[in-house]
C-alpha cells in the first residue's frame, strides 16, 4: 500500500509542477510585459543576456513585492498572482521531490 500511495502522490505532484510551471510563466510574462510597457525605465532591471540572470531579477522583483508600489491596480493584482503562482510552484516542486524520494525508498524494499 505505501508503494501505491507514494507513486500516486509523486505523479500528482509532478503533474501539479508541470501545470504550475506553465501558469507561472504565462502570468509572470504578461505582468512583466505590461510593467515594462507602462514603466519603460524598468526595462534595464530585467536584463536579457542570460536566461538565469533574467529570471533571477524577475524573481527578486516579485519576492521583494515591489509591485505593491505601482499605481495601476491591475498590475498590482497581476504581480500578486505571479508571486502566488511562483510560491505554489516552489511548494509543488518540493512536494514532488519528497514524494519521488519516498516512492524510490518504498519501491526498493523487499
Amino acid at each position: 500500500m505505501p508503494f501505491n500511495l507514494a507513486a500516486v502522490l509523486a505523479i500528482v505532484a509532478g503533474a501539479s509542477v508541470a501545470g504550475l510551471t506553465f501558469a507561472t510563466w504565462i502570468v509572470s510574462e504578461r505582468f512583466f510585459q505590461r510593467l515594462i510597457a507602462q514603466h519603460p525605465e524598468l526595462a534595464d532591471s530585467f536584463p536579457r543576456p542570460s536566461l538565469l540572470t533574467r529570471y533571477a531579477s524577475k524573481m527578486a522583483y516579485l519576492k521583494g513585492r515591489r509591485f505593491n508600489d505601482l499605481s495601476d491596480p491591475m498590475l498590482k493584482r497581476l504581480g500578486q498572482l505571479s508571486l502566488t503562482l511562483l510560491t505554489a510552484h516552489a511548494i509543488a516542486f518540493t512536494t514532488f521531490i519528497i514524494c519521488a524520494l519516498w516512492w524510490s525508498a518504498v519501491r526498493d524494499r523487499p
